[in-house]
């Protein structure tokens, strides 16, 4: 599973895209590189992408860990940050749900999960007509 992380500094947004299966082990080594990038900022937006997700790992011992993980990625004095997925199949929302649930009961994070492209770059402010064209103007 390919795991592409980028920056966006204006809107001070990081963009998650997951490809093919998405397992717990490749997302927490993916998460792990941007923690110890230049550009690593904890508090950021995330834009998670699963519109090119084919199956996700529903179980795994790595998941609590992977999630504490997170929570330093996530971490903002002041503002939660916003976390939109973008799911536009049945994979993609239950990966989605799957990823959001175990933020429900804490003050930690707001995330939001949309099925349609134009709701996502609306919620985000993104004035680009689609993804892609945001993330080539933009990234």
């Amino acid at each position: 599973m390919p795991v592409l992380l980028k920056v966006h500094q204006p809107k001070n947004l990081l963009y998650v895209r997951y490809s093919g299966f998405a397992g717990i082990s490749e997302s927490m080594q993916a998460f792990s590189t941007y923690m110890s990038r230049p550009d690593f900022q904890s508090g950021r937006d995330l834009l998670v992408d699963l519109s090119h997700l084919t199956g996700h790992e529903k179980a795994s011992p790595h998941l609590i860990r992977h999630h504490a993980q997170m929570t330093e990625v996530f971490q903002s004095k002041g503002r939660r940050p916003l976390v939109v997925f973008y799911a536009p199949t049945r994979v993609a929302q239950g990966m989605a749900l799957l990823s959001a649930r175990p933020w429900d009961q804490l003050d930690i994070i707001t995330p939001v999960i949309l099925e349609q492209e134009i709701d996502v770059l609306e919620m985000l402010g993104v004035t680009e007509p689609n993804l892609e064209a945001f993330l080539q103007e933009t990234l």
